[in-house]
């Protein structure tokens, strides 16, 4: 990523300027960061549930029966 910090501010002054490159690399560099970040928070929220050892195999159990239930 750049090293340059953007803010939704920016990409507002940019479209107001009407500076479409601008625009387009401030739109991508603030989406990129979010959605990285929500990829490494929901990572941590699975590997914690996964490794947690807490009613896991109910839960896949209890999947499994409604799972079976549905079909019939």
């Amino acid at each position: 990523m750049t090293d340059i910090e953007y803010r939704v501010a920016d990409l507002l002054n940019f479209s107001s300027q009407q500076k479409p490159i601008d625009f387009e690399q401030t739109f991508q560099t603030l989406i990129g960061d979010r959605l990285a970040y929500a990829i490494d928070q929901k990572k941590i929220e699975v590997a914690q549930h996964m490794f947690s050892g807490h009613g896991s195999e109910q839960e896949i159990e209890d999947t499994e029966e409604d799972n079976d239930a549905e079909a019939a």
